[in-house]
């Protein structure tokens, strides 16, 4: 970092981060790039998170909350005290590539917004390894570039003026980050570059697979509805809602063999617990589905 004028304002939000804090911030100070930035870093935690930035590194900006705070708004939040005209999402527990902020800024010369390859940061994890292969099977490193309809805000980079226009995003998790983005594509093209690169560590723990799968299921019932993506119709259609865990199987099944089919034996081989993370995904949709507007 720099003291000369911010260009890139990094965003992070930060829950319970303790884990995993350390590396990622450690990542965001030794990029390889000229270009002047900052770290925002705002955090809802209750556990020792802001002890660990506040001693280990104290040019990061960091905003505290006494109260849980969503993603989104927590991005929205750290915004309102940032300088730079370009900004640059990832999450607390993404280890972004040492190119990654130089890459970024370079992507967006002759566009507005970019998302980048999101690799599994847990390998040597059954559920770690699912959780993965369930939440990011549409940004793995082996797709190419290319026009996209959504992205992850663990990996996306922003002009300032998209984002004022767009007026920031929900106050909801999960599924923030594809109602930010779909909107972002009724002002403009959405682009993936897998040579923006950030590594994540996904949930380990079965409880927490569970319980996030579920509500992920009830939150993309929710989008569907308002939004024309893959699955609306099954959405607005309760009676046939059960058929969308089949559906976004076979979806998952098809992007791994043709995209990534290195993957496919794990694919297979977790398939008990993808298909438990599958099932708590239905359950929230279906569930969610029935729930009259």
């Amino acid at each position: 970092m720099t003291k000369r004028k911010i260009e890139v304002s990094v965003i992070m939000p930060s829950y319970n981060s303790e884990k995993h804090i350390c590396r990622s911030l450690q990542a965001l100070h030794n990029q390889q790039t000229a270009i002047p930035y900052e770290i925002i870093v705002f955090d809802s935690s209750e556990d020792g998170t802001q002890k660990i930035i506040k001693e280990s590194f104290p040019n990061v900006k960091l905003i505290e909350s006494q109260k849980r705070v969503f993603a989104g708004q927590a991005r929205n939040l750290a915004i309102q005290q940032s300088s730079g005209k370009v900004y640059a999402f990832i999450d607390s527990d993404c280890v972004a590539h040492p190119q990654w902020l130089e890459r970024g800024v370079k992507s967006l010369e002759k566009k507005t917004i970019v998302g980048g390859a999101i690799r599994n940061g847990t390998t040597s994890s059954v559920i770690g390894t699912a959780d993965y292969l369930l939440t990011f099977n549409e940004f793995l490193p082996s797709w190419p570039a290319r026009e996209i309809k959504h992205m992850a805000s663990c990996n996306l980079f922003c002009k300032k003026e998209l984002f004022d226009s767009i007026g920031g995003f929900p106050n909801m998790w999960p599924g923030e980050d594809t109602i930010f983005t779909m909107e972002a594509r009724k002002r403009t093209k959405l682009y993936y570059n897998p040579e923006l690169i950030v590594t994540h560590h996904n949930r380990i723990s079965l409880i927490n697979f569970i319980k996030h799968h579920t509500r992920y299921g009830k939150l993309s019932s929710i989008v569907r509805k308002e939004i024309e993506l893959p699955g609306s119709f099954l959405a607005k259609r309760p009676w046939l809602s059960p058929l969308a865990p089949f559906a976004r199987c076979l979806s998952i099944g098809h992007r791994i063999t043709i995209k990534n089919n290195k993957l496919l034996p794990k694919f297979v081989l977790y398939s008990p617990t993808i298909a438990l993370g599958l099932i708590s995904w239905g359950y929230g949709f279906v569930k969610e589905s029935w729930k009259v507007s």
